[in-house]
């Protein structure tokens, strides 16, 4: 497996999942991992598959999802770097309730098998106690942050995706949509002519550019301020350290736990 470097290694303790492991034990989990890459539409596993890993995503996109009966697909979540998957059905012994499909570009998962993992828990009773209290304290989480992503306009919506994109790549200005945009409309709680009309009306302020699926992003500032973020800080956090934010109280953390 590619050795962790210390962003990699930074990422990971952001993990729901791992939220207050001690330092071992995250030692333990890495040395355990299988780091597997997979290419865009690639079938991590299917509905109804034997749960066998745990799923830490470290860079790209992956849709779960299910399609009912009558062919209707349902998107679960789209999932991005810093965030885990598949962790309750590996913990129960059960299956998947949804596909994991890549979508956007390659994808690079951290996996773990889950019999390593149901051993690791039935012999320590304390890290049991801190995984329910993560997953519990998750939920709360996520409660707060999908009522706060949804007082957001259309524009804010666009403008927070944007960021956490941005955010995810180091703070570069010039970024490519990672899939198609109706999923993204989708995502982000809109139709694709509503999504169109918040591009238009981010271009018509300059803050950025669109050609095709690029987005060139003129004034990151101005772009913070169209999305109505704002940082815990006293002293703001840099943008570039701003994606390992651990404070659940910040415009930031909810940000990138949302998407």
């Amino acid at each position: 497996m590619r050795k962790l470097d210390p962003e990699d290694i930074s990422i990971l303790k952001t993990v729901r999942f791992f939220s207050g492991w001690q330092e071992e034990e995250l030692l333990w989990f890495i040395e355990k991992a299988e780091q597997i890459d997979y290419t865009k539409n690639s079938f991590l596993f299917e509905r109804g598959d034997k749960a066998d890993y745990f799923y830490v995503l470290m860079w790209g996109w992956v849709k779960l999802f299910h399609i009912d009966a009558e062919g209707e697909e349902t998107v679960h979540a789209i999932v991005t770097r810093g965030d885990s998957f598949g962790e309750e059905s590996v913990l129960l012994g059960g299956n998947y309730p949804y596909h994991g499909q890549v979508v956007g570009g390659d994808t690079r998962c951290l996996m773990i098998r889950a019999e390593y993992l149901q051993e690791r828990v039935k012999s320590n009773a304390d890290l049991a106690l801190r995984i329910i209290a993560a997953l519990s304290t998750h939920i709360n989480q996520t409660a707060l942050s999908f009522d706060f992503f949804h007082r957001l306009s259309t524009v804010q919506r666009l403008s927070a995706f944007l960021l956490n994109l941005s955010l995810d790549r180091n703070g570069v200005t010039s970024l490519k949509l990672p899939y198609q945009k109706n999923l993204i409309a989708s995502r982000l709680g809109m139709e694709p002519e509503t999504f169109s009309r918040a591009i238009a009306q981010l271009e018509a302020k300059r803050i950025l550019k669109k050609k095709g699926r690029e987005i060139t992003i003129n004034k990151m500032d101005k772009l913070e301020v169209a999305a109505g973020l704002e940082c815990t800080k006293s002293i703001p956090c840099p943008f570039q350290k701003k994606h390992i934010c651990k404070d659940s109280h910040c415009d930031f953390y909810r940000l990138q736990k949302f998407f």
